[in-house]
């Protein structure tokens, strides 16, 4: 009689054991290198040769064997992750399991999974493990690296040629349209079973005529989009969404370790130092790469300089990669982002939404297009509004690069000394300086220039602000014939 096979869920085909002899012995399919020998009904022998390593693993049946599946394998999984995945990619191993077990691999349908994050948290990292570890169990497979870069240079249609070229094998593929490559990716996919992934998607256009609709692809095929855009995963309507947790401390000092010292484990002189860097990195993998290649080699008094600096100048490989999904946002959306990174970040979302909404920024629709795009962040409760640290010094950055060392023409003010440098150098400054928040301890007051006050609609002769103090619009008041001064944010 035939022997019945099953899919595991993942990348091994084990062979039934209810119609099998004794004397049975099969080839398994999957990952090659796979071979199982079947003496008994209830035991399994699982041979898996891995480069020059060879892995055997016992697996007992028997007994109802759904009931034993997903433990068998995850175990065949990180058994095959430490030998082949863990290659400096530290902590990767349990979130490539999170998106391979949303995956499903081996069954029929069609499955879309996004993976969504800030930029630098890992989804291409991951995407490409994946990849890498499971093309194999398709007909065709395809990895599109940094679609946003390659469309704004190239265009679609290099795109769409680009994903043909791999699935098909084929050099020459012609075409001129965009509609075109649409109706001959449809034509030439929807009987293969392949595993794409598109990775750094920006832009619904590139979901309409790239991605497309499930039916564009054969049975069992699988399709992972990384993104920075939650709702572009929503328009597509993915079956999953997942987004990759920081790294934790440990992992975190393991991946600075290796990335500074070669090792994951820090010398002695440096364990302290290394959480002060860990710390302000905040589980950030590439902030945590970033540093470690700019301490290599460095003293201690060369580290503390450098922390020292961080305070207030983020690193520009950071920055640049952060400044990616601001210029993304419309104009609205930057001025409220540029409000809640100077002003607002940790506090109510509702006082928030009620401050931005005196100012006409329709805040519900941009908070959510900040939140969509890995910008912001909602708490747990969704009462408090809160943004990664290094994205909010990202965003003063940008406010700092107005004019760095003039704080009268930035548009937005938050640092006592910059506040009371403006308030005190005379009527005659041009002011671009269009927000202020003031956060003073109670009891300390702070003086100013009465005649700069009288501008803003202070008229008390000897004004003196006292505690903790929010300077807009109706504290400074309005000057028509002086349209700079509009101190407009609380």
């Amino acid at each position: 009689m035939a022997p019945n096979f099953f899919w595991l869920r993942g990348p091994v085909v084990i062979l039934s054991l209810k119609h099998v002899t004794a004397s049975a012995r099969v080839a398994l399919v999957g990952l090659s290198g796979v071979y199982a020998s079947l003496s008994k009904p209830s035991i399994l022998f699982v041979s898996i040769t891995f480069g020059v390593r060879k892995v055997t693993l016992l697996l007992g049946f028997g007994w109802q064997e759904s009931e034993y599946i997903e433990p068998i394998v995850e175990k065949i999984f990180k058994t095959l992750s430490s030998i082949k995945l863990n290659e400096g990619l530290v902590g990767i191993e349990s979130r490539v399991w999170e998106v391979y077990s949303e995956l499903k691999i081996g069954l029929t349908d069609v499955r879309m999974i996004g993976i969504y994050g800030t930029g630098g948290i890992g989804k291409t990292t991951i995407a490409r493990v994946v990849y890498d570890s499971f093309s194999n169990q398709f007909e065709a497979s395809s990895f599109l690296h940094d679609v946003r870069e390659t469309y704004e240079r190239h265009g679609l249609v290099y795109l769409q040629k680009k994903l043909l070229s791999d699935i098909l094998m084929e050099r020459n593929i012609r075409f001129e349209s965009e509609d075109a490559g649409v109706r001959l990716i449809k034509r030439r996919l929807c009987n293969k079973k392949v595993l794409l992934v598109f990775d750094d998607v920006n832009d619904r256009v590139q979901l309409y005529s790239l991605v497309g609709e499930r039916r564009w692809y054969g049975p069992g095929s699988r399709i992972i989009i990384t993104t920075r855009n939650q709702g572009l995963l929503m328009t597509l309507g993915v079956n999953e969404i997942y987004s990759p947790a920081e790294m934790s401390n440990d992992e975190a000092l393991r991946l600075f370790s290796l990335t500074c010292f070669g090792s994951e484990h820090t010398p002695e002189g440096y364990k302290e130092m290394s959480k002060h860097v860990v710390s302000y990195a905040r589980g950030h993998p590439l902030a945590i790469k970033v540093l470690g290649s700019h301490l290599v080699g460095g003293s201690i008094p060369a580290w503390k300089s450098c922390l020292d600096g961080l305070e207030n100048n983020i690193p520009t490989e950071l920055f640049q990669v952060f400044q990616i999904s601001y210029d993304g946002l419309g104009e609205t959306e930057k001025e409220i982002f540029l409000h809640m990174a100077c002003f607002f970040n940790g506090e109510d979302r509702n006082r928030t939404v009620d401050i931005l909404d005196t100012l006409e920024l329709c805040p519900e629709i941009g908070l959510r297009i900040l939140v969509d795009k890995s910008l912001l962040n909602l708490s747990l409760d969704k009462n408090g509004l809160w943004m990664h640290p290094l994205v909010q010094q990202m965003g003063r950055e940008i406010v700092c690069r107005e004019s760095p060392k003039w704080p009268p023409r930035r548009s937005r003010l938050w640092l006592p000394e910059d506040i009371d440098a403006v308030l005190n150098i005379g009527t005659k400054t041009t002011f671009k300086t269009t927000s202020i928040v003031l956060n003073l301890p109670v009891q300390k007051k702070m003086k100013t220039e009465p005649k700069i006050l009288n501008y803003f609609g202070l008229l008390d002769e000897n004004p003196i602000i006292t505690e903790t103090e929010t300077i807009d619009e109706n504290y400074f008041g309005l000057l028509d014939e002086n349209p700079t001064l509009n101190y407009n944010v609380s």
